[in-house]
């Protein structure tokens, strides 16, 4: 079973013609990413992360050139970038959908993209539950507690007060 986190409009749940709007993305490794960086990302019209990719593969071509790396090594690194953004496509593809004002709304769990479209569609329709509370951020960590100075008392744990000798 795959994730899918769906991303909508931040008109309120219930709204059908904003669900109409969502995008659905696949959580997990991108094939079409891995192999094809550059069209993966002008395919979801992703023009800035399009660009840095670009930029990036011919600034890691020209440094690996002027070091005189090995072409295989130089293949290497290459297929290592690669992996990297398919490995990471979705998280991409989220920012991206992010900035441009569909934010995250919930996560569905499905065998198939027809099950999850399905499933969130359920959920949007209700407009209560478990679309509206499922995708919170996880609160922030509370502070540690301040440090207690030594006041010379008894010592919790096994190590013996360094003031006190029998």
């Amino acid at each position: 079973m795959a994730s899918y986190i769906v991303h909508a409009p931040p008109a309120g749940a219930g709204d059908a013609r904003a669900f109409d709007a969502a995008v659905l993305v696949k959580d997990g490794f991108s094939v079409f990413a891995f192999a094809l960086t550059l069209i993966w990302a002008l395919w979801h019209r992703m023009w800035l992360v399009a660009l840095l990719v670009l930029l990036f593969d011919l600034a890691l071509i020209a440094a690996l050139g002027l070091l005189g790396v090995h072409p295989l090594a130089a293949m290497g690194a290459e297929l290592a970038v690669s992996l990297l953004i398919g490995l990471e496509a979705a998280a991409i593809r989220s920012w991206h959908l992010a900035r441009k004002g569909r934010p995250a709304a919930f996560v569905v769990v499905a065998d198939d993209a027809q099950g999850a479209e399905d499933k969130a569609a359920l959920l949007w329709s209700r407009g209560t539950g478990a679309a509206s509370n499922a995708w919170r951020p996880a609160p922030a960590p509370r502070p540690a507690p301040a440090a207690v100075p030594a006041t010379g008392g008894p010592v919790l744990g096994l190590f013996p007060d360094p003031e006190r000798r029998p």
